[in-house]
């Protein structure tokens, strides 16, 4: 089994495919994934029209600070490109599905499995990102972990706001 890269073990049929995932460890940049005994698991979402590697910067500053025995990073995937304008709600589910293959590749393959989460979204990721936490926290996911949300994204339309002047 391969701990770096937990959609190369499951089956088709359990989730979608995910575009940078499903590629062999090897091509995998080394800043990315972890060791089995990281806890921290931290999802990167990129925006519109964006790829895994947008996040790769972020990615690598993290690796940085942090060793692959603490963190397990990951960029989502399944929402490349033009598959960001199928809406929140779907790139949301997608998100939900990586993070959820993820949490159960180290539970069945690590005695301690993750124990804290945090997202890390930019721009439209930021919104996929709290769909997504949204959708974990509704299926009792994250009752068994830490959560921690960082989104850069637009959360109110400044041009609808009141000015008292």
């Amino acid at each position: 089994m391969d701990v770096t890269n937990p959609a190369a073990n499951s089956s088709p049929s359990s989730s979608s495919v995910h575009s940078e995932s499903s590629k062999s460890s090897a091509s995998q940049p080394s800043f990315l994934g972890g060791t089995s005994s990281a806890t921290h698991l931290v999802v990167l979402v990129h925006g519109l029209w964006g790829q895994p590697q947008h996040m790769h910067s972020i990615a690598r500053s993290l690796r940085a600070q942090y060793p692959a025995d603490d963190l397990y990073l990951h960029c989502a995937a399944d929402n490349s490109g033009m598959r960001t304008y199928d809406g929140v709600e779907h790139g949301g589910e997608r998100v939900c599905a990586e993070i959820e293959a993820l949490l159960a590749h180290k539970a069945k393959n690590d005695a301690c499995g993750f124990r804290k989460i945090s997202m890390i979204g930019y721009s439209l990721g930021g919104l996929l990102a709290r769909y997504a936490i949204g959708l974990l926290e509704a299926k009792g996911v994250l009752n068994m972990l830490e959560c921690m949300v960082s989104l850069w994204t637009q959360t109110f339309n400044p041009r609808n706001t009141i000015n008292p002047c």
